[in-house]
């Protein structure tokens, strides 16, 4: 097999720029979840991470058919949940029990002074 050789091309800029569209097989074609904002089956996992901020934890794996699988699991937050992503996509989502909120600790009774 020879090597490639690449040369410059010529010609007006826009003529050898990338085509528009996603650089690569994940890219999401579909706008993605602005922080904060919505997330919904179907988003890739960018742009629910963006929506949502850092997991707690993630696994990946592959099902059955051989696609990929990420189970992504945030256990703070308003979005707590396991969200499930099947070939980089959002498949399934389902919530987590709010953790239970943990009283204040009571300040300790001040002790009687002794009478003299």
């Amino acid at each position: 097999m020879e090597p490639r050789i690449w040369s410059a091309p010529t010609g007006p800029v826009q003529a050898w720029r990338r085509p528009p569209g996603p650089a690569d097989a994940n890219a999401s074609t579909t706008a993605p979840a602005p922080t904060g904002g919505t997330v919904a089956l179907g988003h890739t996992e960018c742009d629910v991470v963006r929506g949502i901020g850092s997991p707690s934890t993630v696994n990946l794996s592959n099902d059955a058919a051989g696609r990929r699988v990420a189970v992504v699991t945030w256990t703070t937050g308003p979005r707590a949940g396991i969200y499930t992503f099947t070939s980089g996509r959002l498949s399934s989502i389902e919530g987590t029990t709010e953790a239970p909120v943990a009283p204040k600790p009571a300040k300790p009774k001040a002790k009687k002074k002794a009478a003299t």
